[in-house]
This record gives C-alpha cells, sequence and structure tokens, in this order.
C-alpha cells in the first residue's frame, strides 16, 4: 500500500514588490476550482498587513501620476512585453 504524502502550498501576500506571510493569526484554505480539493493556506491579513498594502499602493499611485504616458513602459518594474509599442496616448 502506498502513502499518500499531503502537501499544501503556504500562499504569501505580495506588498509593496516583496512576498509577506502576513501577520494575522486566522487562515483561509484555498481551493482548486477544478477538483474541489485544498491547495493552500493563506494567512488572512490583519490590520497591520492591510496598513502596509494600502500604503505602498498609494505610494506606488504617486509614482505612476508621475510617469508621462510614453515613459510609462518604462516605468514598470518589469517586462511590459503586452504593452502596445506604438501606442503614445490614452484612450485609443
Amino acid at each position: 500500500m502506498t502513502q499518500q504524502i499531503e502537501t499544501t502550498q503556504q500562499i504569501e501576500h505580495f506588498i509593496a514588490g516583496a512576498r509577506t506571510a502576513g501577520s494575522g493569526q486566522r487562515t483561509q484554505e484555498v481551493y482548486n476550482p477544478a477538483t474541489g480539493e485544498a491547495t493552500g493556506v493563506l494567512h488572512l491579513a490583519d490590520r497591520e498587513d492591510l496598513e502596509r498594502a494600502v500604503s505602498a499602493a498609494r505610494a506606488a499611485a504617486d509614482s505612476w501620476g508621475r510617469c508621462p504616458w510614453p515613459g510609462a513602459r518604462r516605468c514598470c518594474s518589469g517586462s511590459a512585453s503586452w504593452w502596445p509599442p506604438t501606442r503614445t496616448s490614452w484612450p485609443p
């Protein structure tokens, strides 16, 4: 008989460009909608996590607000290959 070993992925939050486990005490299982199988566990955010996320989002919005449209693609920290290369204004 084979023994099945269960592995549950710890799902992290992404705040200010970094992964963090979150400091909340409550957890929530995450399910695969195709199979109904529990595939991960998330530590729910607490007030401290929420305040850090909102602060980071405000800082990012301020940064993006100062970036002119033609340079917005270069402002991305990663590759923006999905961005239309010939667009110079918005809306199209």
